[in-house]
C-alpha cells in the first residue's frame, strides 16, 4: 500500500478508534524502525551524525510509536545494517503516539553550554505534539510542562503529549497534524484533515496553522483561521511562513491556494501563559503585580490583592494598578483583576491572558500577528496539490513537489522594490516520477542548489539541477521513500550523504552523492535497519516487559 493511500485509510482508523493509546499490548522494538516517516541529522563530528529516526506504527502492530537515536559513528563507514550496536539501549529511544508526522529540531537558549537539542513531533493518533530533549545519542521526554523544575528522564512520553486544541474552544484544533517548522522560537504545525464544528458534525469546515512558543511551551496553543484547506507541510523564509497542500480553488468550499503565504500584519502583541498577566510587554508570573508596565513583587495584608505599587481592599477590583469598586466600562471583571477589551479571563487562576490582534488582523504568534494570504500559483499553472516545500539555500526560491501532474515547481520569492512583498512568481516546471512528496535542497558552491526529491508511488529518489533547471537523476529501489536529512562525508567537501526513510521496507536507506555538481553520481550505498523481514523476537525495555 502507498504512503499516499495510508495516509487516506487513517482518517478511517482514526474515527473508530476513538480513544487513547493503549499501553496494554506489544511495546514497539527500540532498536530497529517500523513504517519510518521522518529523519533528521545533528551533525557534531564531521561525517559521523546522530540520526533521529520516528517510527510511525502506521498498522498499530504494537502500541506506541517510536523516536530512535542512532549514532553511525557506531556503524561501518558507509552506514550499513542492523542497528542495534548503534543504539543507547537505556537511552537511545523514545517512546510516542502511533501515526507520527515530520520532526523539527530547535536549539534552545543555552544550548552552547548544554548540547541540547530539542525534537518537535507531531502524531496524528490524539492531535497532539511530542517534544523530546536529546543529547547525542541519548533521548528523555522534554520538561514537563506543569513542573519545570525538573526534567524528566523517563523515555515514555505519552502522557506528555501536548493537545492541539485551543483550551477555550473545542472546535478550534489540529486534525491529523503532521507538517512542523521553525522560525527562531516560534513552533508551527499543519495539519491533513479539516476541522469541523461542533466536532464530529461534518459542519463549519475550516483548517488552522497552529503556535506554540518552542522555548518555553508555556503557552497555549495559538490556532490562525487558513480557510477550509488544510496544509501538508510548511516552510519559513525572509518574507513570511510559507504553507502547501491541495487547493479547494473552484470548489464550494471557497478558493484557498495549492501554495499560501503567512504574513506578519506589522501589529505586534502578546500572548501570556495562563496563570500569568499581561503587563505592557511583558507577562507577570504568579506573585508578580503590573506597575508602570514593569512586573514587580508586591506583598499585602491577608486580604488584599496586589495591584501595581498598591494594595486592594476586600471588593475592590484591580485595573492597570488601580483599585476600583468596578470595572471601567468596556473591561471584564476577572477575578480580582479588570480584563482589558483585548484580553482574555483565565477563571481558573483568574488572571487576564493578552492576544492584541485586531479584528480581522490575524492570530498572535511569536509576538507578531499574522494573517494568510494566497499566492495565485494555483491560477497561474493549474496544479491543485503540493505534497513537499523547502527554500534554496540563498532564500530566493521556493520547490514545491506538486501531484497532477507529478514534477517539480520552481517558484521566486524574492522581494518587489515596487511593493515590498514576495513576487510569488512561478519560474519553471519539471515532470518527476509519479508520486512526489518531501524535499531536501542540498547547496552547492558556487553554483544553485542541487535538489532531492522523495517520488513515495515509484519507490525512487529523483534529483532536480536548479543550476540547469532540469531532473538530473534518479536512485531506484528505495521502497516508499518519504523524509530526508543530509550530512556531510567526512574527507569529502563536494559530496553529500542523504538518510531516506524507506516507509514500505521499515528502514532509512543511504544515498552519498561523491560530487554534488554532479547529480549522477548519487548511489544507494547502505540500508540502516532489519527491514520487512525482521525476526518475530523483539526487545522489550525492563520495567515494560
Amino acid at each position: 500500500m502507498s504512503l499516499r493511500s495510508n495516509i487516506l485509510l487513517l482518517a478511517l482508523i482514526a474515527v473508530f478508534a476513538g480513544c487513547a493509546q493503549d499501553e496494554s499490548g506489544t511495546p514497539p522494538p527500540i532498536d530497529d524502525f517500523y513504517y519510518p516517516v521522518s529523519v533528521a541529522v545533528v551533525e557534531q563530528t564531521p561525517g559521523k551524525p546522530i540520526l533521529y529516526v520516528v517510527s510511525s506504527n502506521f498498522d498499530l502492530r504494537y502500541n506506541r510509536g517510536t523516536v530512535i537515536a542512532v549514532d553511525t559513528a557506531k556503524l561501518s563507514d558507509p552506514p550499513d545494517g542492523p542497528i542495534a550496536a548503534a543504539v543507547d539501549q537505556e537511552r537511545g529511544w523514545a517512546f510516542i503516539d502511533s501515526y507520527g508526522g515530520e520532526t523539527a529540531t530547535f536549539s534552545p537558549a543555552g544550548a552552547g553550554v548544554s548540547g541540547e537539542t530539542r525534537l518537535f513531533v507531531p502524531t496524528r493518533f490524539e492531535n497532539r505534539l511530542f517534544a523530546l530533549s536529546a543529547d547525542g545519542p541519548q533521548l528523555s521526554c522534554l520538561l514537563d510542562r506543569k513542573d519545570q523544575a525538573e526534567k524528566s528522564i523517563r523515555q515514555d512520553c505519552q502522557d506528555q503529549g501536548i493537545l492541539l486544541e485551543d483550551p477555550d474552544d473545542e472546535a478550534v484544533r489540529s486534525v491529523d497534524p503532521f507538517g512542523v517548522a521553525l522560525d527562531g522560537s516560534s513552533l508551527f504545525i499543519t495539519h491533513l484533515s479539516q476541522a469541523d464544528d461542533p466536532p464530529q458534525s461534518g459542519e463549519k469546515r475550516t483548517s488552522y496553522l497552529v503556535h506554540l512558543d518552542a522555548e518555553t511551551l508555556t503557552s497555549p496553543p495559538a490556532f490562525l483561521d487558513i480557510g477550509p484547506a488544510p496544509a501538508s507541510t510548511l516552510v519559513r523564509s525572509p518574507v513570511g511562513l510559507y504553507i502547501a497542500g491541495r487547493s479547494l480553488a473552484g470548489t464550494e468550499l471557497g478558493n484557498s491556494e495549492v501554495l499560501r503565504q503567512v504574513v506578519p500584519t506589522g501589529s505586534v502583541c502578546i500572548t501570556c501563559a495562563r496563570g500569568e498577566t499581561a503587563c505592557g510587554a511583558s507577562c507577570c508570573a504568579a506573585g508578580q503585580t503590573c506597575s508602570a508596565g514593569t512586573c514587580v513583587v508586591k506583598t499585602c495584608n491577608d486580604g488584599q490583592t496586589a495591584c501595581g505599587a498598591s494594595c486592594c481592599a476586600v471588593g475592590e477590583l484591580c485595573a492597570h494598578g488601580t483599585c476600583l469598586a468596578a470595572c471601567p466600562e468596556g473591561q471584564t471583571a476577572c477575578g480580582a483583576l479588570c480584563c482589558a477589551e483585548n484580553q482574555t479571563c483565565d477563571q481558573d487562576s483568574g488572571t487576564c491572558f493578552e492576544t492584541t490582534c485586531p479584528t480581522g488582523g490575524g492570530a498572535c504568534m511569536g509576538n507578531q500577528c499574522r494573517n494568510v494570504v494566497d499566492t495565485a500559483v494555483t491560477n497561474a499553472t493549474s496544479i491543485e496539490e503540493a505534497r513537499g516545500l523547502a527554500l534554496s539555500s540563498d532564500q530566493s526560491r521556493l520547490f514545491l513537489s506538486t501531484r497532477s501532474p507529478d514534477g517539480l515547481l520552481v517558484v521566486d520569492v524574492t522581494v518587489d522594490p515596487s511593493t515590498g512583498a514576495a513576487r510569488n512568481r512561478v519560474l519553471g516546471f519539471s515532470t518527476l516520477p509519479t508520486g512526489p512528496s518531501q524535499v531536501l535542497v542540498i547547496p552547492r558552491t558556487g553554483m544553485r542548489d542541487l535538489v532531492a526529491i522523495a517520488c513515495t508511488t515509484s519507490n525512487a529518489v529523483a534529483f532536480y539541477d536548479d543550476e540547469l533547471g532540469e531532473a538530473t537523476g534518479l536512485v531506484e529501489g528505495i521502497a516508499e521513500p518519504f523524509g530526508m536529512a543530509k550530512a556531510t562525508i567526512a574527507g569529502k567537501p563536494d559530496a553529500a550523504r542523504l538518510f531516506v526513510a524507506s516507509f514500505g521496507n521499515h528502514t532509512v536507506d543511504v544515498i552519498d552523492v561523491s560530487d554534488v555538481a554532479r547529480p549522477r553520481t548519487a548511489v544507494l550505498v547502505g540500508q540502516l535497519g532489519l527491514g520487512a523481514h525482521r525476526p518475530l523476537g523483539i526487545v522489550i525495555p525492563e520495567g515494560l516487559q
